[in-house]
């Protein structure tokens, strides 16, 4: 396992909890292919299903934090735009045939989910307990 989740990442809404911890199960996964010698095979399976999960997870969570009027939502989404352009940028270079570095990608994911846990999402955590959102 590369990646683990702890408790210091629980932002007490159990949806955004599960989805946080998927999003470590997909670092250990990558890392999986990546020691499996698999992953220049699989990158582009991969990284579509990362797009996927990240699409679905900061939809949930930009709706909760509208929902609870949220003041730092702006701030939260263009982070989560930045994100999902970093994926983009890997998806494309692969769909263009151009080498991807699966081990880049998983030190940059794990960097954004360490970075973006502990610090971004922290601070809706006393918001949404405010608003009653668990």
């Amino acid at each position: 396992m590369y990646a683990q989740w702890n408790e210091r990442y629980a932002v007490g809404v159990e949806l955004l909890d599960n989805q946080h911890q998927r999003l470590f199960a997909l670092v250990n996964e990558l890392f999986a292919l990546i020691r499996a010698g698999k992953a220049d095979r699989e990158i582009n399976d991969f990284i579509q299903k990362v797009r996927d999960y990240v699409d679905v997870h900061f939809s949930d969570e930009e709706r909760m934090m509208t929902r609870a009027g949220f003041p730092g939502l702006e701030m939260h989404r263009a982070e989560h735009r930045e994100m999902l352009a970093q994926v983009r940028r890997y998806q494309e270079r692969a769909a263009r045939g151009d080498p991807v570095n699966p081990t880049s990608l998983l030190e940059e994911m794990v960097i954004w989910l360490h970075s973006h846990l502990a610090r971004s999402d922290r601070a809706y955590v006393e918001h949404f307990k405010a608003h009653g959102i668990t």
